[in-house]
Order: structure tokens, then C-alpha cells, then sequence
């Protein structure tokens, strides 16, 4: 039998008819009873069927927060979205041992037209699970993760071996099944 240390908690927001904190927060009750009751941390990230009920995730991440044992922030206001955040897991002397990075995939291009403006037709040419409304991480996270990473490596001399947490995959995943070489 297993014990976690933690749990990465993704997409419990889309059980709950999530138009307002409170049915949030009941639904949560429910999910995260089991990591309540073993006090074992835990961290979210947002994916894009966050918002389909209304409520904004800067208006959920106090929501989650409010949750003892929860890690994860709203994160680095250089990087688009909400909960783009680092949590480093260290030894008794706070030196990193491992990294966890938890990246806002966003709710949908919707989101991009809101802050770019509309693409117009423009299409992936392979779309990620073949729908064209998807959003996903932007550059401006990517370099968020790529700057925090160099910096801990220029802190502590050393890669830090890291993972990167996120819900909808990197625009990029979309060209690996035509480049399989």
C-alpha cells in the first residue's frame, strides 16, 4: 500500500456547477476530504473546463486557498493566466531536491481572442484533439518556467530536476505524431 506525500489536484472544478465560490467550495469539501483527513499537501493547476460555469479562476484560487494544505498560489504576474507557480520540495536544509511547476492552461481561446485578438481563420495544422476552440500554455509562461529554472540552477549550482504540471498540452505536442523521428 502506497502513502502519497502529496496530491496534484486537476479538474474538480468541472464536477461542480461552478458559477459561484460557494458550490465550489462544497464540491472541493467533497473531492478533497481524503487529503483533509490525512493532512497530506496538495496543488491544483487550471485546465479549460475551469470557467465554463462563470466563475473566473482569480476568483476560484481563493476558493482552493482556502483549503488547509493548499500549495498552490496565483502566481508570477509575468506570466498569463492564473496558478503559474513553482513549488520546490527540499531537504531538512531547504536545498531543492525536486520541482514542481504548475502552469494555467487557460479556459479557451476565447482567452487568447480576449488578450491578442481573434486569430481570424487561423488554424493549428494538427489541432489538439482535433478542436480549434483550445487555448493552451503561452510563451510567456514557457520562459516564466525556463527564467525560475535557470535561476535555481545559477542558486544552487545545479539542475534541479523538475516536473511541469499543466491541464491542455503545448501547442507543439500537436506536431510529435508528424515528426516521429
Amino acid at each position: 500500500q502506497e502513502y502519497p506525500y502529496s496530491v496534484d489536484e486537476r479538474n474538480a472544478a468541472i464536477l461542480a456547477s461552478s458559477s459561484d465560490a460557494e458550490k465550489l467550495r462544497d464540491t472541493l469539501a467533497v473531492i478533497l476530504a481524503p487529503v483533509m483527513e490525512r493532512g497530506l499537501p496538495w496543488a491544483h493547476v487550471f485546465g479549460d473546463m475551469d470557467r465554463v460555469n462563470g466563475l473566473q479562476n482569480d476568483e476560484a484560487m481563493p476558493v482552493y486557498r482556502s483549503f488547509a494544505g493548499c500549495l498552490s498560489e496565483a502566481g508570477a504576474e509575468s506570466a498569463d493566466g492564473c496558478g503559474n507557480y513553482l513549488l520546490p520540495l527540499t531537504d531538512e536544509s531547504g536545498n531543492p531536491l525536486f520541482c514542481l511547476y504548475g502552469l494555467d492552461s487557460h479556459s479557451g481561446v476565447h482567452d487568447y481572442e480576449a488578450d491578442y485578438g481573434s486569430p481570424g481563420r487561423a488554424r493549428l495544422s494538427n489541432p489538439l484533439y482535433g478542436k480549434h476552440y483550445l487555448d493552451g500554455i503561452r510563451f510567456n509562461q514557457s520562459m516564466f518556467y525556463w527564467k525560475t529554472s535557470k535561476t535555481m540552477e545559477q542558486q544552487y549550482g545545479r539542475k534541479i530536476p523538475s516536473m511541469i504540471l499543466f491541464h491542455t498540452p503545448i501547442p507543439e505536442m500537436t506536431y510529435l505524431p508528424m515528426n516521429p523521428y
